[in-house]
């Protein structure tokens, strides 16, 4: 999910999307209008991490907002803290705006690209272990 929006106008980039390098070239063309910006992401190392990463790699000032502090916002401004992609949008902008120590987030390194390719190898082996120890329905129907 790409949500973001400029508190300073009406104008937003909103949707379900996959975070890949489209949607990063979208995020960028439409926040091209802005020259100084800076990108918060709500879990740059977990789920946040490949936007986060695309981002950094285009030359953008990207900083992690821990999704602790997110909830916290969400949870005490209007609207009882229910979870809605609007609410968490701008629950991350104004945790970014109002915090001044948010990690930055820094472009990773190739033994760190390479050791997060070969862990999702060894989960994707994995699976397909458990897949195929899995008994067929067919064969066991007589």
């Amino acid at each position: 999910m790409v949500l973001v929006r400029n508190f300073m106008s009406s104008h937003s980039f909103a949707g379900r999307r996959r975070a890949d390098r489209g949607t990063a070239r979208q995020l960028l063309t439409w926040a091209a209008q802005w020259p100084e910006r800076r990108f918060a992401i709500e879990g740059a190392n977990g789920l946040g991490r490949g936007i986060a990463q695309i981002l950094v790699a285009c030359g953008d000032s990207v900083v992690d907002v821990p999704s602790t502090l997110a909830m916290k916002v969400r949870v005490l401004s209007t609207g009882g803290g229910r979870k809605s992609d609007p609410a968490d949008a701008f629950a991350v902008a104004n945790t970014a705006l109002r915090q001044t120590n948010l990690r930055p987030v820094a472009a990773e390194d190739q033994s760190t690209i390479l050791r997060l390719l070969d862990e999702r190898r060894e989960d994707l082996g994995h699976e397909r272990a458990k897949t195929e120890a899995r008994p067929n329905r067919a064969s066991l129907t007589p």
